[in-house]
């Protein structure tokens, strides 16, 4: 299993949140809040719009991320997982 950050990995793909790169500030914090936590599972729904940012699918919601916070949060694709 190889970590990737989210905004390496490809539109519709599915994994698991292992770890955050980011130093703990209001953004991180937040987001972290909004459920994109270790462990946390997702599905990813759009990428690489025109507003460089990525729209995700987690467990009772969705939620839009700016490309260079992406690429701070690692995670491990899974295959059948729905977020």
């Amino acid at each position: 299993m190889t970590e990737s950050s989210l905004k390496k990995m490809p539109l519709g793909s599915s994994g698991r949140i292992s770890r955050c790169l980011a130093p703990l500030r209001e953004d991180v914090y937040r987001l972290l809040e909004m459920g994109l936590c270790e462990g946390a599972y997702f599905t990813i729904l759009q990428s690489g719009t025109m507003f460089q940012a990525i729209e995700l699918s987690l467990p009772g919601s969705r939620l839009c991320i700016a490309d260079d916070l992406a690429n701070q949060f690692l995670a491990v694709a899974s295959k059948g997982i729905k977020g």
